[in-house]
């Protein structure tokens, strides 16, 4: 069989297709690097829901509540500070989230199409949106059975 070696200095996507479309098997990167961050190819841009941004869950608008002094506000300033709170915490796990996702690497020594690309960065993407959704219902449920401990303590000391 007869063997076929080229070296590109610097082969795009559309070289790399055209080469596996043509079944050359045995198509290697001599990179000095085989490791390249997810954050250098990847960015996640998460949509939080509009409660948490919207001024109901400003310190501003809670104290303002406060100040109201009424039946009604001391109540719904509460709520206004767990749903703040609620919305503080799902922004700061989602943030730390994606700082490690961003600093992990994705490592190949073999040059990829951009097919196979596709279909890994699909599988990262989901992989991460399955981890911090889980990593979110953990800590709320944490935070759900802190308050029942609470309210079961606050009976034994009434």
């Amino acid at each position: 069989s007869e063997e076929m070696e080229s070296i590109k200095k610097s082969a795009t996507i559309d070289i790399v297709n055209e080469l596996h479309q043509k079944n050359i098997s045995s198509l290697s990167c001599p990179c000095s690097n085989a490791a390249i961050p997810y954050s250098n190819f990847l960015s996640i841009k998460p949509e939080y829901h509009s409660i948490c941004s919207s001024e109901y869950v400003s310190p501003s608008y809670i104290i303002n509540l406060l100040e109201n002094n009424d039946t009604i506000s001391l109540p719904l300033s509460a709520h206004y500070r767990i749903l703040s709170s609620l919305c503080y915490i799902s922004h700061r796990l989602i943030e730390n989230a994606k700082h490690v996702f961003g600093t992990r690497e994705l490592v190949t020594v073999e040059t990829l199409t951009r097919s196979t690309f596709d279909i890994q960065t699909e599988a990262l993407i989901s992989a991460f949106i399955s981890k911090t959704s889980a990593d979110y219902r953990r800590t709320l449920s944490f935070i759900v059975n802190s308050f029942s401990v609470n309210q079961l303590l606050h009976l034994f000391r009434s």
